[in-house]
């Protein structure tokens, strides 16, 4: 496992820490001796999973950054927050994401699931990018979608840029149903990472990057 090739307790950053996944993965890494580091938007989400950690690792270190990932400009804001506090980062796990029923634009002008799906975990990565380079051997996780297995063409403009209303599947109502898989669960890869094969690893750079699809 990951955690035996680094110190005795690695420094894991998990986003979406709260719910589901994010939360598993929080309560699993603890039990293993992780200093975990989290995001999250809501503080008694975040209370209820600080809780639930020590009830099941007693003294886990756990710190907390609250961040609403629809809002870029914050997410490069905490990602700085973040490298100024933890010099050393072993494991990113990028997991926080969601599923809208209705568009919702934020204020930067992106669709809220393309902002926090897509553009919030490339730039919290390439916020972070050299601490996990300074960290060697370090891993970054990105979860996807199992939905993303069924993504078509990708277009820039018209994938990430389209802000037309959705049908209440989560599709675009002008592609629904003839083009409704994939749009708005397209891939997520980290941007540091190339291609080769299911694994990924940037050159010279000491870490990895991996991606999921639980």
């Amino acid at each position: 496992m990951v955690l035996c090739q680094m110190s005795a307790r690695p420094k894991i950053l998990i986003t979406g820490a709260t719910d589901g996944i994010g939360q598993l993965a929080a309560l699993s890494l603890a039990r293993y001796g992780a200093h975990l580091i989290l995001t999250a938007r809501s503080k008694a989400k975040a209370d209820q999973t600080c809780a639930a950690i020590e009830a099941i690792a007693p003294g886990t270190p756990v710190d907390v950054h609250f961040v609403d990932f629809s809002d870029l400009a914050a997410v490069v804001r905490t990602g700085k927050a973040i490298a100024a506090r933890h010099p050393r980062i072993d494991v990113l796990i990028n997991n926080a994401g969601l599923h809208a029923f209705e568009q919702r634009v934020t204020a930067d002008g992106y669709a809220e699931m393309i902002a926090v799906n897509y553009f919030a975990p490339w730039l919290l990565t390439d916020t972070l990018r050299e601490t996990l380079v300074h960290s060697a051997p370090s891993r970054i996780v990105t979860v996807g979608s199992e939905a993303s297995r069924q993504s078509g063409a990708f277009d820039i403009e018209k994938d990430l840029l389209d802000i037309r209303p959705l049908h209440r599947t989560g599709i675009i109502k002008d592609l629904w149903p003839h083009q409704a898989s994939g749009h708005h669960v397209l891939p997520r890869t980290s941007p540091a990472a190339r291609r080769d094969g299911g694994r990924r690893q940037l050159p010279m750079s000491g870490f990895q990057c991996h991606r999921a699809r639980p």
